[in-house]
């Protein structure tokens, strides 16, 4: 009986030891991958975050990049057992210093058809477990490119405009909207109206 005990105990220590060193190497994984995320999301001009926002059993990290009258947002989500990432995307409207928070959002799955999670390569052999590294941060720098093209659709304001009256009563209801819609609509409107008059008063001679 008592060597029965010493079996299983021995067991149960070796699988938790197994777990353990699988997470190490999942969160060297992660470390590896949030490095060249950082590299090629600041090669666009996008800062990171100082703060690290942790909750919920998941860690997120934000970059951002202000133009004159919007910010964008890169959000990296993932859990603390280090299985997967999930980069998203937003669009706050900076409005006389208040801002108009997610008024457009996706994830970088969505952008690019596919599903929203990466998930870290599986196997633990090591000259395997580098090939499907290298092809995930090969996909990730495609899909980032893709991300900040969509972004930068935002930029012409009458997009952002068409956009929020598309979706009227959907902004309408959004709970977590901090400015109204009448304002949001007057406010891109005059961004509108104030690139129409320097391009006038460039064509003017």
């Amino acid at each position: 009986m008592l060597l029965v005990r010493r079996f299983w105990k021995a067991r149960d220590n070796n699988g938790m030891k197994k777990q353990k060193e699988q997470l190490k190497k999942r969160r060297e994984l992660m470390q590896v991958i949030l490095q060249h995320f950082d590299k090629r999301v600041t090669e666009n001009g996008f800062i990171q975050d100082p703060d690290i926002f942790k909750g919920e059993g998941k860690i997120q990290i934000y970059w951002t990049r202000r133009k004159q009258w919007k910010e964008e947002v890169i959000r990296l989500l993932y859990p603390k057992d280090y299985t997967y990432f999930m980069p998203q995307t937003h669009i706050n409207l900076l409005m006389n210093e208040r801002i108009y928070d997610h008024y457009k959002g996706t994830t970088f799955g969505s952008i690019n058809k596919k599903n929203s999670e990466y998930y870290l390569p599986k196997t633990n052999i090591g000259f395997l477990q580098n090939i499907l590294l290298n092809r995930l941060l090969g996909t990730l720098d495609k899909d980032i490119s893709n991300a900040i093209k969509w972004l930068e659709k935002y930029d012409d304001p009458q997009i952002c405009l068409d956009d929020i009256l598309d979706r009227e009563r959907e902004l309408s209801m959004y709970k977590n909207i901090n400015v109204s819609f009448t304002k949001v609509k007057a406010f891109l409107e005059s961004i509108i109206q104030t690139k129409n008059d320097k391009n006038c008063d460039n064509t003017n001679p």
